[in-house]
């Protein structure tokens, strides 16, 4: 039986069971002195001027270190009324919250309107979201509180026409997030995964915010895996004729292994859904791996991928000086209308940053030799009949200073950067199998 046959057979099951219900900081200086980020403008003059009047003590300028904005000042017209607004990310040193600052431009000069308490000691990101479609952008601030349990803080802020400034509407605990249509009704929805503790137990929830009269609601939520050390990523796929729009996290478990989470909105039910969470254990193995490696588009048809993790080389295989490596074959699975399939066959190297592709007869016919000190895969054909192996091609990372300097002539460049090149060595032998550069560059790809 071929190692990704199990593989199927599980995903298929859980696709039947799926759609059947279908920072830093910076010191406040003078302007001529504000050299790093956030970069300053002579423009930014008199709002700088018009902060230090309003907010008479001694601060520092918070800057977001995640999200669309990497400045502690953004300036833009938010409420689209044709005047910019400002916005500042502040903290009083003498204090334990950041803060931020809302200036309205009024009669050619900019003037305090709003001055709001943080809920953590800096600022880990802005959106800036017209949730309500009603011309004027929602602000979605999360609040980095260092060393809490449950995570930061989600506070939205929302702005009537009516009204002269923003106020707060919602404040939530917060792991990771991400601005989406979650029920796919042409309003964008906060979906995020947050820890809701009670006593001594703990539980993951997935949870999303929608718009309702003058507030947020909690639309639904979804219980998640809650042995997770940590959340990575969240990725979308567009909904399609016969499934709904799928949300990916990716999560770590521990230093190194990692699952993906799937969550959706099933229509019919009004709720959201987790379908590969085991309600029994209420753990995620299904998509259990041991090497961080996020789902992604690995084959570029615009859906998400689903890595899956085997071990490649058995243990009396290994050869040396391997030591104690071991080695994977990466399955990607895709969910696409209800069925489950195997989209591609892969041998990651994450530390030097690349990807063998590998047809299902070579995943049966082939080996590696891992040698860690060299940075060098040794690709080998096996031959069961004569109980051979012959090194068909080898990849290797070198490093700049060397790539440089010595004859690399014969082999194939891959990927580079600052650091080193990742390149590839054919030997004779599989040059007379018909492996050509256009054939690696067809199979070895840059993987970061």
């Amino acid at each position: 039986m071929k190692k990704t046959a199990f593989i199927l057979l599980v995903f298929s099951l859980f696709s039947c069971l799926f759609f059947s219900s279908c920072s830093s900081f910076t010191f406040i200086q003078p302007v001529a002195t504000l050299l790093n980020p956030p970069l300053y403008y002579p423009e930014y003059e008199d709002l700088v001027g018009a902060f230090e009047r309003d907010v008479k003590t001694d601060n520092q300028f918070c800057i977001p270190y995640e999200g669309d904005f990497s400045s502690a000042i953004i300036v833009d017209n938010i409420d689209s009324d044709n005047d910019d607004e400002a916005l500042i990310f502040y903290k009083n040193k003498n204090e334990k919250f950041a803060k931020l600052h809302y200036f309205e431009f009024i009669n050619d000069e900019w003037v305090t309107v709003g001055d709001y308490n943080g809920y953590g000691n800096n600022v880990k990101s802005l959106s800036v979201n017209d949730l309500d479609n009603d011309g004027i952008g929602e602000l979605i601030v999360i609040w980095e509180t260092s060393g809490v349990q449950t995570g930061d803080v989600m506070s939205v802020y929302r702005k009537k026409a009516a009204e002269n400034s923003y106020r707060e509407i919602a404040n939530e605990p917060c792991l990771i997030s991400k601005i989406v249509d979650v029920d796919s009704d042409g309003f964008e929805d906060i979906f995020y995964i947050c820890q809701n503790s009670s006593g001594a137990s703990s539980q993951k929830v997935a949870k999303a915010l929608k718009f309702s009269g003058d507030s947020v609601v909690i639309m639904g939520e979804t219980k998640l895996d809650s042995n997770i050390s940590s959340y990575v990523s969240v990725k979308t796929e567009k909904e399609s004729e016969n499934s709904p729009l799928k949300i990916y996290a990716d999560a770590l478990k521990g230093e190194k292994q990692m699952i993906t989470e799937l969550i959706y909105w099933d229509a019919e039910k009004s709720q959201l859904i987790a379908p590969w969470l085991d309600k029994e254990t209420l753990t995620n193995s299904i998509t259990l791996r041991h090497e961080p490696v996020e789902c992604t588009d690995i084959n570029n048809d615009g859906k998400i991928d689903i890595p899956i993790q085997i071990l490649f080389t058995a243990e009396d295989e290994i050869k040396e000086p391997i030591g104690n490596e071991r080695l994977y074959l990466t399955v990607w699975m895709n969910f696409n209308d209800g069925n489950a399939k195997v989209v591609s066959n892969t041998l990651i190297n994450l530390s030097d940053g690349y990807y063998i592709k590998l047809t299902e007869e070579e995943v049966n016919s082939i080996g590696v030799r891992v040698y860690n000190q060299k940075n060098c895969w040794v690709i080998y054909l096996k031959n069961d009949y004569k109980n051979t192996e012959e090194a068909i091609f080898s990849v290797i990372r070198i490093d700049r200073k060397t790539w440089e300097t010595e004859n690399f002539e014969s082999y194939i460049s891959i990927s580079e950067n600052n650091e080193g090149v990742v390149c590839v060595y054919i030997t004779e032998t599989g040059k007379n199998l018909g492996i050509t550069e256009k054939t690696i560059r067809n199979k070895i790809f840059n993987f970061s």
